[in-house]
């Protein structure tokens, strides 16, 4: 019987497997009482180290659950997908959250869903693609091109880890909504003024730069649905792109807009994980960098005013 049970982390690193700790902790496991399932947790490079990304196994008496993807994805305030395989007695899933929401989450059997949370299965992904197809799909839009990087790329670090099986039924009707807006090329006097007390009340705001070109950009949430006017505004002040989403959990429907030097350029309602990827495709793809690069690791966030 062929079974694969895996979740990967974009962005996080050699350093960061004690954020994988704190989901772990959240989503309920004890690694001070290891059980049977094993956890074998790698970090690898991309190419030409331009980033790099963790991916986690399970073995043994594991259950898939992404109860601990999305918690994983909380932990570091980014992407995180999960896929399960089990060839007897034919049972599938695949799941993508973002910063402890569910933007997709299915399972299925035989043709029977388990978790459908997002868009239906099309017949292609239901009876054609293997999820495992699927693993490296995701991996293409939120990482980079290569999927041989995924089991084959540069280790930077590796651990085993031990837990007691933990089953949870999955659920994601709770999760609240936030906004997100993404702004590339930040000059660094906008920095300054964007990291000012009153530059855009109520949002935090995290300043970084891309991992392979170390170009600047920013991200600013707040909680609540996406105002397009708001897109316009950073975008004009800061003389650049911006793009906004709303991130609703659930896999719900979501509002976007995109806007240069204060003219909305672009906006519309999407639903689907891939919508939301490819959404951010154009910022990200201007300042060189892939989504899931720009998001994750935690922490760097200014207070909210």
């Amino acid at each position: 019987m062929a079974r694969y049970i895996r979740y990967l982390a974009p962005s996080l690193t050699a350093g960061d497997f004690s954020i994988a700790a704190q989901a772990l902790a959240d989503s309920g496991y004890s690694r001070a009482t290891p059980g049977g399932a094993h956890l074998t947790l790698t970090a690898r490079a991309l190419t030409l180290d331009a980033g790099s990304f963790l991916e986690i196994d399970a073995y043994g008496d594991a259950l898939w659950d992404p109860f601990f993807a999305r918690a994983l994805s909380a932990a570091a305030d980014g992407f995180t997908f999960t896929m399960e395989y089990l060839s007897v007695p034919g049972h599938y899933g695949e799941a993508l959250f973002f910063a402890g929401r569910t933007l997709q989450a299915r399972s299925w059997s035989h043709g029977e869903n388990e978790l459908a949370y997002g868009p239906p299965l099309n017949p292609e992904e239901q009876h054609g693609v293997h999820v495992l197809e699927l693993y490296q799909r995701r991996f293409e839009i939120l990482c980079e091109h290569n999927r041989e990087l995924i089991g084959h790329g540069k280790v930077l670090a590796t651990e085993n880890w031990e837990v007691a099986p933990h089953p949870v039924r999955f659920r994601a009707e709770e999760e609240t909504m936030f906004s997100l807006i993404l702004v590339g090329n930040v000059a660094a006097e906008d920095r300054e003024r964007l990291a000012g007390a009153t530059a855009f009340p109520g949002w935090r705001r995290r300043l970084r730069c891309t991992p392979s070109m170390g170009l600047p950009y920013a991200e600013m949430r707040r909680d609540g649905p996406l105002d397009t006017a708001i897109v316009q505004e950073v975008s004009r002040r800061l003389n650049c792109s911006a793009v906004g989403l709303e991130v609703p959990g659930a896999a719900r429907g979501f509002h976007w807009a995109s806007a240069w030097k204060g003219d909305l350029e672009d906006s519309g309602e999407a639903r689907s994980a891939v919508e939301f990827a490819q959404i951010l495709h154009p910022l990200s793809f201007q300042i060189g960098e892939t989504p899931g690069m720009l998001f994750g690791r935690g922490g760097g966030w200014l207070a909210v005013d």
